[in-house]
């Protein structure tokens, strides 16, 4: 077993999903597989699971692919398959972005009230962050 998960693990798992073929099942263990094979590491599903982020791509993926059936593709020419994958990829992916951001909306409409109830003022929640004297590793 690898490591914990780190934001780029997170991303590419999510790009895994998010480029998941119509015409192969959709399942915990093939994943785990599919990342072991792409990435190099491996995770258990439960591991996967607690990420919520993954955990509701690989819902909102199945799901997506349940309601889409395989489409044969054999009389296409190989640009037109190519560019027939990328749709569904992207398609994918907007479809798991929409669904992040419906639930960041919801968070913030949340908090919005509660420091509203609290006498929180907008000046104070749009303080910038304290500086914090370390150098940033992300590139």
């Amino acid at each position: 077993m690898s490591t914990n998960l780190t934001d780029g693990d997170i991303e590419a798992i999510l790009g895994i999903l998010d480029g998941w073929p119509a015409n192969r099942k959709l399942c915990w263990p093939a994943l785990v597989e599919t990342i072991r094979i792409h990435l190099g590491k491996s995770w258990s599903r439960q591991a996967l699971d607690r990420h919520a982020r993954i955990k509701d791509a690989f819902q909102l993926r199945k799901e997506g692919l349940k309601n889409k059936p395989a489409q044969n593709r054999g009389g296409f020419a190989l640009d037109l398959q190519k560019a027939l994958e990328t749709i569904e990829h992207l398609e994918a992916e907007n479809a798991r972005l929409k669904n992040e951001n419906r639930g960041l909306l919801e968070q913030f409409a949340r908090w919005a009230y509660n420091a509203h109830s609290k006498g929180v003022s907008e000046s104070i929640l749009n303080q910038p962050l304290p500086r914090t004297g370390r150098v940033s590793t992300r590139t």
